[in-house]
């Protein structure tokens, strides 16, 4: 008889729950993998229906040497309790039935035609072979334990039903992209040396560090002296905003802010720095002729973001720009642009002074950012210590973030415009399909001088946590306002800036799709959305469900 070796496991979330089991055969160097799932089931009828598969697919009576992590499992053959369980009228005591006895019943069937010989593999205890079941039984588990109405499949668009997630959270974080990754693996293995080492790993690292500047800056339109690394878009906003006002003076900044530079600037005013937060208009707008009022002889600094972070808005910041330097030149302007890097063009005009980015926004790793400081722009540091970045910014350089950053930079500028069109087009898509789909549902934000990818809303009698939570059921990973704040139960900032009430304003959904989705994602999006509100709202107590409109509390 052939000897062969069965690897087994199964994996079931809530148990009962969605579940799933994988299995590997192998013979000599021959191996053969299998793995299914059910809707709904428990951990133990995985872990049998993986030995049950492996041995099934057996073509004639072998020695089985059969590795699973189920305690369970592997007694009940070595101990012969599944043997007295059927003597015994599929009972395992006199009160308590066996489980699963039909899966038991044919186990029985095969461990008479097969000698098994069992081994308990303990919490998998390294065994590679097992913890590839374990992957293959958590690939094979069924991902939403609640299934998408189908009308509103069909409403949705064809295809939808074939999906089974879609990341719809890219302003929070993107995927890191292969360039990025490519050209950061030699650094985070074989080339691991200090920058500001003298022996050659050092200078190896130096090298290319300075060279990640050069093509940040070329992808900038910059010289590369201007580019300081930085650990992402916080500390560049921190850093630019404490600098200009630590000596006090006049802030101004928008109503839109991200919270990296509203907090900052509510940090320096409590340290005696005056501030102004302009309105924005009902799209997020920043008015020109707001800004022109808001400025005074001892204004020294003002931000405003680029392209907001929650609701898409992209400002005119040029004319914004020229506004400032056109009252005083003076004036330091600064820009977060954490959220326009890479996704759409972006000129850094001779009046802006400061510019923030973020590589995880555009593809590239987290923990790695920069801030754009004009030549002659004289800002103290924010971190001291050792006098890296030309003694701008003190602290060891991640070179292999910064590499990571750069190549993701090159790689998002050379392929915008085609990433854009097909963004652009998908995004369309899902904004006219959700607004089409969901009655009392609202586009937030400019409806075209908007991120690309960007699709913001608010829904009324609803809570954008909940909502969330109902889509991560659903597949869909999406966020409501920030994502770094998405813990707080106070509603937007941004929402309120643009004139929705609180209740409205706590109803808020953000998708933030890119050019890897496909069609198919977003019709499986747009279902899922409508489904989840509908949910939301049958447990909303400010939902009339005969009408199928909020109630009026007023």
């Amino acid at each position: 008889m052939k000897i062969v070796a069965l690897y087994t496991d199964g994996a079931c979330s809530g148990n009962p729950g969605p579940g799933g089991w994988g299995c590997i055969l192998r013979l000599g160097e021959a191996e053969k993998e299998f793995s299914g799932g059910e809707a709904q089931t428990t951990n133990n009828r995985m872990e049998l229906t993986a030995v049950i598969k492996g041995l099934e697919a057996l073509k004639e009576p072998c020695i089985v040497e059969l590795y699973s992590d189920s305690k369970y499992v592997i007694d009940a053959i070595e101990k012969g309790w599944a043997k007295k369980w059927k003597a015994q009228g599929w009972m395992r005591t006199k009160k308590d039935p066996a489980l699963n006895p039909d899966l038991w019943e044919r186990l029985l069937e095969l461990c008479g035609t097969h000698t098994i010989r069992p081994h308990w593999v303990k919490g998998h205890s390294d065994n590679e072979l097992n913890n590839r079941c374990d992957a293959l039984a958590v690939t094979a588990t069924p991902k939403a334990s609640v299934t998408l109405d189908p009308m509103a499949a069909d409403a949705a668009g064809r295809g939808a039903e074939k999906v089974s997630f879609v990341y719809c959270d890219n302003a929070a974080t993107s995927p890191i992209c292969k360039p990025a990754l490519d050209a950061m693996m030699p650094w985070l293995t074989e080339n691991y040396g200090n920058a500001s080492g003298f022996y050659k790993a050092g200078r190896d690292a130096k090298t290319a560090l300075e060279d990640s500047r050069k093509r940040t800056a070329s992808c900038l339109g910059v010289e590369p002296e201007t580019i300081y690394f930085t650990s992402g878009g916080t500390e560049s906003n921190n850093w630019a905003l404490k600098s200009a006002g630590e000596k006090g003076g006049h802030i101004v900044i928008s109503a839109v802010e991200h919270h990296s530079v509203l907090y900052t600037a509510e940090f320096l005013q409590s340290k005696g720095c005056e501030l102004t937060v302009l309105p924005v208009d009902e799209n997020g707008l920043v008015s020109e002729d707001a800004l022109k009022a808001a400025l005074r002889p001892d204004t020294v600094l003002v931000s405003i973001i680029y392209a907001n972070n929650e609701i898409g808005t992209v400002q005119p910041i040029a004319k914004l720009a020229e506004t400032v330097k056109a009252f005083d030149r003076k004036i330091l302007f600064h820009t977060d642009a954490v959220q326009a890097i890479g996704h759409i063009p972006v000129k850094i005009t001779e009046n802006i002074d400061l510019l923030s980015l973020s590589a995880h926004k555009f593809g590239g790793p987290k923990g790695a950012g920069a801030l754009y400081i004009k030549k002659g722009v004289k800002l103290t540091p924010l971190l001291h210590g050792g006098g890296h970045e030309r003694g701008k910014r003190s602290s060891t350089e991640n070179v292999a973030g910064i590499v990571g950053l750069s190549a993701a930079l090159e790689h998002m500028c050379q392929n915008r415009e085609t990433y854009s069109a097909k963004t652009v087009s998908l995004q369309d898509r899902l904004i006219s399909g959700i607004l089409n789909a969901v009655p009392h549902s609202r586009l937030t934000g400019h409806p075209s001088e908007r991120l690309t990818g960007n699709a913001s809303f608010v829904f009324a009698a609803i809570e954008g946590e909940s909502l969330v939570l109902n889509l991560d059921m659903l597949g869909v990973a999406a966020s409501s306002g920030s994502a770094c704040s998405s813990a707080s139960l106070d509603p937007s900032h941004v929402l309120l800036a643009i004139g929705l009430p609180h209740e409205e304003a706590h109803g808020s959904l953000r998708l933030t799709i890119s050019h890897e989705n496909t069609e198919e994602e977003i019709d499986f999006v747009i279902a899922s959305v409508k489904t989840a509100v509908e949910r939301c709202r049958n447990m909303s107590p400010l939902w009339d469900a005969n009408k199928g409109e909020p109630l009026n509390v007023h």
